[in-house]
């Protein structure tokens, strides 16, 4: 049997991310095909370009958006970014030390895309990181390594890092009926780059959009939000629960996101037979000031 691996911690410098539920890299190629003079058949194809990005998601959603901010971290030499590699082991459960791989991200920008929230599982936070080659000398920014000791630990992984969805309030009035949300925290990430490099030579953000969509049953709440939008004036928060490991979620401790100004407006309607209907919500947030667009805190001990 060849080398098989499941996924284990994602390591942000020296901040390891637990609760793991995915990740990966896409390549990105660009190839370019070499052919012509009217030769049905290309004789050769090379890579002009290359623009991977890395992905995971995540539950530690506060330790997650603590390192990364709601608007991105520089993957340098000071911050690199590492996916663990659990290796399987032929008739047992895993490999022991020195047996797992890690793929490291020198250069790059991370940053959070999604986090969905739900009333029937835990939430997830999905983020992604650009890649980029900040030294221009033709190195890859990404190294797989073999025979390497797992960080954290085998066996330390799980942490009481959950959450599941909580309160949602409009100008400080509650919507007694969201069945879901998601916050696109809207980073637009662009390369900088020429002189024909492979590879991005640096990143930017180019733009923060970010957009919140709730999904509800409470029709009253949507009704006073009026045709034209609702103007935030008091703002609006979203609520994440925390959930201890072997306990029911808290009424008293999670995480907010606060949007201190912007819009908020019904976009759709959908209804069956015997089944409530459902209303979705948009929260367009603007700037106000010097506060973020969303700002992420937490309510008692979180």
């Amino acid at each position: 049997m060849g080398s098989i691996a499941d996924i284990h911690a994602v390591s942000i410098g020296t901040t390891d991310v637990t609760n793991v539920r995915s990740q990966g890299i896409d390549s990105n190629f660009i190839r370019a095909t070499l052919g012509g003079s009217g030769q049905p058949e290309r004789y050769g194809t090379a890579i002009i370009g290359k623009a991977p990005i890395a992905r995971f998601a995540t539950r530690a959603i506060k330790l997650t958006l603590d390192k990364t901010t709601t608007v991105g971290l520089k993957i340098d030499g000071t911050d690199t970014l590492t996916l663990w590699l659990k290796m399987y082991a032929d008739g047992a459960m895993r490999k022991g030390a020195t047996s797992h791989t890690k793929m490291v991200i020198d250069n790059g920008l991370i940053y959070p895309v999604t986090l969905r929230a739900s009333n029937t599982d835990m939430a997830e936070l999905d983020v992604a990181c650009s890649v980029c080659e900040r030294t221009g000398d033709g190195s890859h920014p990404v190294s797989n390594t073999a025979s390497q000791s797992l960080d954290p630990a085998a066996g330390s992984e799980e942490a009481d890092l959950h959450y599941i969805l909580g309160d949602v309030t409009y100008n400080a009035v509650d919507d007694e009926g969201v069945q879901s949300v998601s916050i696109d925290f809207g980073v637009n990430v662009a390369p900088i780059g020429g002189n024909g490099l492979i590879y991005p030579k640096g990143l930017y953000v180019a733009s923060v959009q970010p957009l919140i969509r709730i999904v509800t049953q409470d029709v009253d709440m949507v009704a006073s939000i009026g045709e034209a939008g609702l103007d935030l004036t008091s703002g609006a928060v979203i609520k994440l629960r925390s959930v201890p490991q072997n306990a029911a979620s808290s009424y008293t401790a999670g995480l907010t996101f606060t949007v201190t100004d912007g819009v908020a407006y019904r976009d759709d309607y959908n209804g069956a037979h015997l089944q409530p209907g459902a209303v979705g919500v948009t929260i367009v947030p603007t700037k106000s000031g010097a506060n973020q667009l969303i700002a992420v805190g937490t309510y008692a001990p979180a």
